[in-house]
């Protein structure tokens, strides 16, 4: 009962000769015919919990996602490439990296992949640990509005898109968002109504009770247009006058006292619980976070605090369990 089957397809999607002459996608039936099959045993067995699907070609696993998703399916990646001289010992059957003939490699099922893209030839863009951070989810649950961390390289604003669940597929609308003069990143993005939204930002300090650390409050505008923003939340002065912040204090903690602190490098989540409260977690990054215990020069705990604003959202935020 404690044995699990690991099950892969092999698989092959390359239109060109292998080094006996056959045609790679031919030598087997076609990838969603292949998917079915093995997944049908599977389930015939009753075996969908204890069994898993792995390939090299994305095919067959979306097809088993989509069909039977109770059974797990594990991506693969390669690189064995296949030389222009198939008699070279090393030449491979080109799992699952390498283009083909030019043309996106056809083992990823769309998924587009740089084979053997360098800096020297395409620059790149994106800055390093700049991909997207933020993920907002609109009000209605149709869309996701995907944030970059930081700019692009030469930029000076992050660029949030807007994604359509229902087509998998980016509508090309765009906004722009300015950071604040000490701002290098955001931590997180969420939406709370149709246009308006939150957002964390900071600099790159941690431990530093002089650091930048703030809850932006944004609404979008027209495509394209830059959103307005109004700082909502200072993390770094939040009134604690009843000292909570002191119960499980080590010595030489920072940030603790009436005038609490959130000096953390990896702010990385805001929810709206209410009008007038949101909650604000770190990630600790364990072990190498340090911004709140300098004194003992321990690792970073995960913290959630929440906090009252000074102002209510308006208008009221649309939560899922329906409680404004």
């Amino acid at each position: 009962a404690q044995v699990r089957f690991n099950i892969e397809t092999k698989v092959n999607p390359r239109s060109d000769l292998d080094n006996h002459g056959e045609v790679y996608s031919e030598r087997t039936i076609a990838a969603d015919r292949f998917a079915r099959r093995v997944a049908r045993v599977i389930a015939r067995n009753d075996l969908e919990e204890r069994a898993d699907i792995q390939s090299f070609d994305f095919r067959t696993l979306l097809e088993v996602q989509e069909r039977y998703p109770e059974i797990r399916t594990v991506y693969l990646f390669g690189d064995f490439p296949i030389y222009a001289d198939q008699s070279n010992g090393d030449s491979d059957d080109s799992t699952n990296l390498q283009d083909e003939q030019g043309a996106n490699t056809p083992w990823l099922a769309g998924l587009y992949w740089p084979y053997r893209v360098t800096r020297l030839d395409h620059p790149f863009k994106a800055q390093s640990s700049g991909g997207f951070e933020g993920m907002a989810l609109s009000d209605d649950g149709r869309k996701l509005l995907p944030m970059l961390e930081k700019p692009l390289t030469g930029g000076s604003d992050l660029l949030i898109h807007e994604f359509q669940l229902s087509t998998r597929s980016y509508t090309g609308v765009h906004y722009h968002y300015p950071l604040a003069p000490r701002g290098v990143a955001i931590g997180d993005f969420i939406m709370f109504d149709h246009e308006q939204g939150l957002v964390i930002e900071r600099d790159g300090t941690q431990g530093n009770l002089d650091g930048f650390k703030t809850i932006f409050r944004i609404t979008l505008g027209s495509p394209g247009s830059t959103v307005d923003k109004a700082a909502a939340v200072d993390l770094m002065h939040i009134a604690d006058p009843w000292r909570i912040s002191r119960y499980g204090a080590q010595p030489g903690d920072v940030g603790i006292g009436r005038q609490f602190a959130f000096p953390f490098v990896t702010i990385e989540d805001v929810v709206v619980l209410d009008r007038w409260h949101i909650g604000v977690l770190n990630d600790n990054n364990f072990p190498f976070s340090l911004g709140r215990h300098l004194g003992t020069g321990k690792p970073d705990d995960n913290e959630f605090i929440i906090i009252r604003l000074d102002e209510p959202l308006h208008p009221a935020p649309c939560l899922p369990w329906g409680n404004n």
